[in-house]
């Protein structure tokens, strides 16, 4: 997959690449969650030039790059690991942006945009466009087709079944997406189109929410069909 670099100056291109390439080499020594792999990175990177090239304020391509490209590098395989990988990939960021040479006055946004892109610690409304950017393009690639696949792809590694079989869509029951995938549609997935920061983010969340939530109707219609 070939990373957007068509907002790119030959200086700032240098930089990506050499970004791109440190994080290649990062990702093949650890052990990777299966939705985290450099497949994630690329999409969110291009995700990301592509709210900007619609959007009609000014962003700053290579804060968003660069954070597009380091914003999971401390993700593991493990659960636990995505309760601290954003305090792990700004460490590393921070790092990597020094032995980069990084523009000193981009840094600190670039951090910024790494530290507030999560979900999982809870929303933040960033403060910076780049921030919105970044935090936009990686929650649309947990939506639509490709979302659906990544939030089925770590229920193996993490052993977490499908569904509570007493209560698959938690009508009596309290939420719990560490132990059934499905209600992580619930506490997060379907979330997400109300929290898009930009027109173009909103506009491609509500059409690859779409898709979740067939998956959901038809779940729920084959579900009965076998008693459950």
């Amino acid at each position: 997959m070939k990373l957007d670099l068509s907002l790119f100056d030959k200086n700032s291109k240098q930089i990506i690449s050499k970004t791109y390439s440190f994080l290649k080499k990062e990702l093949k020594k650890k052990s990777l969650s299966p939705a985290h792999k450099i497949d994630h990175y690329e999409r969110v990177f291009n995700l990301a030039m592509r709210i900007i090239k619609k959007e009609k304020r000014r962003a700053d391509p290579l804060i968003v790059g660069v954070a597009a490209l380091l914003h999971d590098i401390g993700e593991l395989r493990s659960f636990k690991s995505k309760m601290k990988h954003v305090d792990i990939s700004v460490k590393i960021a921070r790092k990597v942006l020094r032995e980069l040479n990084f523009p000193s006055n981009k840094v600190k946004d670039v951090i910024y945009a790494i530290e507030t892109h999560s979900f999982t610690k809870g929303h933040i409304k960033p403060k910076t466009f780049e921030a919105q950017v970044l935090q936009d393009a990686d929650r649309l690639d947990a939506l639509g087709a490709i979302g659906l696949a990544r939030c089925l792809m770590p229920a193996g590694v993490w052993d977490r079944a499908l569904y509570n079989p007493k209560d698959p869509f938690a009508k009596k029951r309290k939420l719990n997406d560490i132990k059934y995938t499905i209600d992580h549609f619930f506490t997060k997935l379907l979330k997400l189109p109300s929290l898009m920061n930009t027109k173009t983010g909103r506009k491609i969340a509500r059409r690859r929410v779409k898709i979740l939530k067939e998956f959901l109707k038809e779940l729920r219609k084959e579900l009965k069909e076998c008693g459950i």
